[in-house]
């Protein structure tokens, strides 16, 4: 919000949600001294609901604005709309994706990751076999033996949640790690 502008009094926004072309929600927020009023409508009830804005100095200058949270007054980056109110992701309880998937897609996620490296033309299951240009030889080297590494617990027929897989998720990242 910051970047777009939004966060200077006096500046009133509306912000859109759409799905599949309808709008399924709206809220308008209007910048203040201080703070924001963020104005929506729950259950065909309009609710505003003031938002403090702290802000922090940056080493090199400048400030960075923050969200207080309503609910526990911290700070944060990120508010989300919880029932009636506004709140922090602890507030919300609310879990990362990563905390809440299974031993097969943490597989598949490490997967992806490294072989986004090689670019988008690279498929998950193609093997590699050249470097690309710029990357260094001995991070070819990590992440191609990463990726080999990975695909080997996947290939494990216990790998993917039943009992006695766990084990296949604590090998070392590097050789000769410990």
């Amino acid at each position: 919000m910051a970047r777009e502008g939004a966060l200077r009094p006096g500046r009133r926004c509306t912000w859109t949600w759409r799905l599949r072309g309808a709008v399924i929600a709206s809220v308008e927020t209007v910048t203040g001294d201080g703070g924001l009023e963020a104005s929506y409508r729950l259950d065909g009830r309009p609710v505003a609901v003031w938002v403090a804005i702290v802000r922090t100095p940056c080493n090199y200058g400048g400030d960075r604005p923050w969200f207080q949270c309503p609910a526990c007054h911290g700070r944060a980056a990120t508010i989300y709309l919880c029932g009636p109110t506004l709140r922090c992701r602890r507030c919300a309880r609310l879990a990362y994706t990563s905390q809440t998937e299974g031993a097969l897609d943490r597989i598949l996620r490490k997967v992806r990751k490294v072989a986004s490296a090689w670019g988008p033309g690279q498929a998950m299951i193609d093997p590699i076999w050249c470097k690309p240009k710029g990357m260094h030889q001995a991070t070819f080297d990590r992440m191609k033996w990463q990726a080999e590494r990975t695909w080997l617990i996947a290939a494990r027929p216990n790998s993917i949640g039943w009992p006695g897989s766990l084990h296949a998720l604590r090998i070392p990242l590097r050789a000769g790690a410990e």
